[in-house]
């Protein structure tokens, strides 16, 4: 937003005078063009496309009512559909007093009347009007997000905690409603169309926030806040949205889900009212299916459980509580499986808790940045695997590690891959890097630098997940890599239909196309052993050969099957 100035040292305004008289337009401009900036349209329809079609602002429209094309009337009723011209004054120039009324009941904000008043009359009236449309455009301006016209955070936090201060006894939710598909919805409408649903998006949740006592916000760039009343169900709320949308946008569009905090403790900080809304949205970000939750004593409970975990983190990764297991992966090429290589995946074993899933505490390390230090640690027992199977087996066996999504960007990771292969003396072929399928659709210019100088570095790179995300065959063709890993969900679901066996006989000729391995992860019985085999799958993963060992039992399995 434009910084504000004092009316002495600011820029000249600008006036917009629609009016087909050419004398009409003439006398104006020669009462205020000492002052200000004149334009001119001389019917509605010109006077809408030049102000939607310009970067100008405009403080001031001067607006005849009887013209031709699109009179003075329907210029009023058009503009108020338009969020960026809503709220700039209009000056309607009239002979007709009975249309002075009406002009102001469909959004004018004075009238002049024909023949015209004084000069002096004019230059003081126009000087007022643009005075208070500044004013409050300031006080607007500072308080309200401009796409939506809702409340900015941190008026939204000013008046939230009043509302709270003013009712104790209230019984308030706190809402959270996110736009799952933004980005996507963005590229496909359009920004004008975005822009225009998110005003509407805004004028739902103000209109909510009227009838239950509450407040709204646009808290980030695909999330709203509102506070208010409690409600039993918050159905009608969501289908009422949904609705609206789909009536305005179409039915694919925009996305939507609802993370409700109901009951809210009076007693606890705003800031931990909007999170524990947030927390019910995030239980079901990726669930394809639910679009409302509830903050409950559950969710509540994993959230005491994160706190302390994540309070244990750095004395559990000194005291060796991480411990770094190693899956074995076999090349089904040939007439017998054969060990081929593993995957170094990191256990947690607490001394209170017990075996911690890795579902559990490495999405919470991700968000809270602890990942990185997590990440380390695994790289350093693996390239020390590699190093002990070389130098005490004289097997150079690949393990691959996961890179996290945190890591993947982190400028220094070649430096870190690369100091441990130096210390640790083994060529880089051996340390496999996967990175999930998803992570390659966030950032793709970037991680294509990335994967690409680690390659040439001489690493290999597997696309972990596949299936999993979002992949456009054009960006596979890009991407560099060198192993496709299929998703466990393909393996475990590829007999319950020939559809689902036909999809995973065709990600395997892909692969194949693109000229990298495949390897399925999640193999558990000989059925889909021989399916795959005969599919032309390259490696499989899964308990079917071996669930993850700990370091001494994988050591064993590899001395045992590749020493004789």
């Amino acid at each position: 937003m434009a910084e504000r100035f004092p009316r002495s040292f600011s820029a000249r305004r600008k006036i917009l005078i629609v009016d087909d008289e050419l004398i009409n337009c003439e006398i104006l401009s020669a009462i205020l063009e000492n002052d200000y900036d004149i334009s001119f349209a001389h019917n509605g329809k010109d006077a809408l496309e030049l102000l939607t079609s310009t970067d100008s602002e405009f403080s001031l429209i001067m607006l005849d009512l009887m013209m031709p094309v699109m009179d003075g009337d329907a210029f009023l009723e058009q503009k108020k559909l338009i969020p960026s011209l809503r709220d700039i004054p209009v000056i309607v120039l009239t002979s007709e007093t009975k249309k002075e009324v009406e002009s102001l009941r469909h959004g004018a904000t004075d009238f002049i009347k024909k023949p015209y008043e004084s000069p002096e009359i004019i230059q003081a009236r126009v000087e007022r009007i643009i005075e208070n449309y500044e004013s409050t455009r300031t006080i607007r301006d500072t308080s309200a997000d401009l796409a939506t016209g809702l409340y900015t955070k941190e008026y939204f936090d000013h008046f939230a905690k009043e509302i709270l201060k003013n009712h104790p006894q209230g019984d308030f939710d706190m809402v959270v409603i996110y736009l799952t598909n933004f980005t996507i919805a963005e590229e496909l409408a359009g920004p004008i169309a975005m822009s225009k649903a998110l005003h509407e998006v805004g004028e739902y949740l103000r209109d909510e926030a009227r009838k239950f006592g509450g407040i709204t916000t646009r808290s980030s760039q695909e999330a709203f806040l509102f506070l208010g009343e409690h409600r039993e169900s918050y159905d009608e709320f969501f289908h009422g949205l949904v609705d609206m949308l789909t009536a305005e946008f179409g039915a694919s569009r925009l996305r939507m889900k609802l993370g409700i905090y109901p009951h809210i403790d009076m007693n606890s900080k705003l800031p931990e009212m909007c999170a524990r809304a947030f927390d019910a949205f995030e239980a079901i970000r990726n669930d394809s299916v639910a679009k409302v939750n509830y903050y409950d004593a559950k969710l509540h409970e994993a959230n005491v459980l994160h706190e302390r975990l994540l309070q244990c983190f750095e004395n559990s990764l000194q005291n060796q509580e991480f411990k770094v297991f190693f899956q074995p992966k076999y090349s089904i090429e040939g007439d017998e499986p054969r060990l081929a290589g593993a995957e170094a995946l990191v256990r947690w074993a607490h001394p209170e808790f017990g075996m911690i899933s890795p579902g559990v505490f490495i999405p919470l390390f991700e968000k809270y940045g602890y990942i990185r230090s997590l990440d380390r640690f695994v790289y350093e027992k693996t390239a020390e695997m590699i190093s002990r199977l070389k130098k005490e087996l004289g097997v150079e066996l690949p393990i691959s590690c996961n890179v996290s999504r945190v890591d993947i960007f982190d400028p220094n990771l070649c430096d870190v891959i690369c100091s441990l292969v130096q210390k640790y003396g083994f060529e880089p072929k051996l340390l496999h890097l996967e990175v999930t399928e998803t992570v390659y659709s966030e950032n793709t210019i970037e991680l294509i630098a990335k994967t690409a100088h680690l390659r040439e570095m001489g690493f290999e790179i597997e696309m972990d997940d596949f299936g999993s995300g979002y992949s456009s065959l054009n960006m596979l063709s890009s991407l560099p890599f060198d192993v496709l890993k299929i998703d466990t969900g393909f393996v475990r679901n590829m007999f319950e239909s020939d559809k689902n066996l036909r999809i995973l006989h065709s990600i395997i000729d892909l692969a194949k196309f693109l000229e990298v391995r495949t390897v399925a992860e999640g193999v558990e019985n000989k059925e889909q052993l021989d399916k795959l085999k005969e599919f032309g799958c390259d490696l499989i993963q899964g308990y079917y050969f071996s669930k993850p060992l700990p370091e001494e039992d994988f050591f064993a399995r590899v001395k045992g099957e590749l020493v004789s």
